[in-house]
């Protein structure tokens, strides 16, 4: 009896979804035949259970497994740990760690080749996944993930200072090891698994990373054209993080070996510029770049540095490589958007684009226009100005 209220249940959220099949299957990432039986009463594993939740925008646990008063306790401690950057009245699901100039002398990376071991049910959860995506390639499924090889970020430092010309200088020291993308999704992206949110409520991601998650960092660009635009990238919708929603210009996961530097650890500003090289089809210098934040995404416990950088092209130099098909990678962004880069205009659109971003993505955006040049205050004072008309119409 249960089972069958279970199902009817499914489906009456599939049904208020407003998403077909075809949809459900695309996002979920499984087979028609899959969700049939789950529709009939067959009870999705925990992983599934998990990408439903997120591609039909709610939480399916209850409905399967009554979470625990001390769950419920952790969550909403979590909830509750973190700074969040929060201005002119929006608040980001992103907390700022370090917020600084970072130039290459500044970042200090070191890399430990050992393989860092997965707990059981961690181990379980990727077991399963790898299972089903092995009988998808079976049958010839596409927009399958491919599992990259990645650097799993160990510890962080970003309160070193070292003496340069009678100067203290911040020094952002980090720590990595060997990690692969097929654990980044059962973990750090598995959000509404209570497995995998046993390990996040428990950790305190200012202080360092979750140990038994990939703990992937990640390098997001926010470019400036020559002619004074901000570019701003939708989302293809068969990207396995964010389909369908605004992002940074550039958006890149640090890869083995091809960004690996000195002694196998990362080079951030080699991933950068392959970043923008491959998305944008430009080349970028790397002895102009510098990070201007590092921080963290609370519910994806996922690490960034954002870098806000002017490039030599204008916005119609942009869209021709795109349009030639120059950029190898054009395929993982379905449109690029130009919003002129000053903080009223960019608030403005903030305004009327604010549930389409990634947190990620906007805190990006927000940090970009005090690299560039713009006091806190006047960004503060732009959002603050727009939030405020928005509320007297």
């Amino acid at each position: 009896m249960a089972v069958q209220s279970e199902a009817k249940a499914l489906r009456e959220v599939i049904a208020g979804s407003g998403l077909t099949t075809a949809q459900i299957v695309a996002r979920v990432g499984c087979t028609r035949k899959s969700l049939s039986n789950w529709r009939s009463g067959r009870r999705p594993s925990d992983y599934y259970i998990g990408r439903l939740s997120e591609a039909l925008g709610t939480d399916l646990w209850p409905m399967f497994d009554k979470p625990t008063t001390r769950h419920r306790a952790q969550a909403s401690a979590a909830g509750h740990r973190y700074e969040l950057l929060t201005v002119g009245g929006i608040t980001v699901n992103w907390c700022v760690i370090a917020l600084d100039h970072f130039a290459a002398q500044q970042i200090r990376c070191s890399y430990n080749r050992t393989p860092a071991s997965l707990p059981d049910d961690i181990e379980q959860l990727r077991a399963a996944f790898v299972e089903d995506w092995e009988q998808r390639n079976q049958r010839g499924e596409t927009h399958l993930p491919f599992n990259s090889q990645m650097y799993k970020l160990l510890e962080f430092d970003a309160g070193f200072r070292q003496m340069v010309d009678g100067e203290e200088v911040p020094i952002l020291r980090l720590r990595f090891g060997p990690m692969d993308y097929f654990t980044q999704i059962v973990s750090d992206l598995n959000v509404a698994n209570p497995v995998r949110n046993h390990y996040a409520d428990a950790a305190s991601l200012i202080e360092k990373p979750v140990p038994e998650f990939a703990s992937i960092l990640g390098v997001n660009l926010s470019l400036v054209t020559a002619d004074g635009y901000l570019i701003v990238s939708e989302r293809s919708k068969h990207a396995y993080l964010a389909g369908g929603q605004l992002h940074t210009s550039v958006a890149e996961n640090i890869l083995r070996p091809i960004d690996a530097g000195i002694e196998g650890a990362p080079d951030l500003f080699r991933a950068a510029v392959r970043g923008a090289h491959e998305e944008l089809g430009i080349q970028l210098d790397t002895q102009s770049l510098e990070f201007g934040a590092f921080g963290v995404e609370p519910t994806l416990c996922q690490y960034s540095l954002f870098a806000a950088h002017h490039i030599s092209q204008t916005r119609d130099d942009i869209l021709k490589l795109r349009g030639v098909g120059a950029p190898k990678d054009k395929w993982e962004s379905t449109q690029l958007l130009f919003v002129p880069f000053a903080p009223e205009d960019v608030a403005t659109f903030v305004a009327q684009t604010k549930e389409q971003w990634l947190p990620i993505g906007l805190a990006a955006i927000i940090l970009g226009l005090w690299q560039i040049g713009y006091s806190l205050a006047d960004i503060e004072a732009a959002f603050s100005a727009v939030n405020s008309e928005n509320r007297s119409t």
